[in-house]
């Protein structure tokens, strides 16, 4: 599958990750699920292993990559 959209997040103030799935093979590509607001400024992105929590100062870049 190629990617359509790419997201740059910018003036990053906190970031942290969880692992939510350490069975799968750290070699493997990781396929982003989901990218949510929770509040103002802090987006949290869901893979296939991680839930990543970021906070931000901008807004994010939003562009067509197809």
């Amino acid at each position: 599958m190629k990617p359509v959209t790419r997201v740059l997040l910018s003036g990053v103030m906190k970031y942290s990750e969880e692992t939510i799935d350490d069975e799968n093979d750290y070699n493997c590509l990781d396929s982003v699920i989901g990218i949510n607001w929770i509040a103002k400024g802090i987006i949290c992105i869901h893979t296939e292993k991680k839930e990543l929590v970021v906070t931000i100062s901008n807004e994010p870049l939003v562009e067509s990559i197809a």
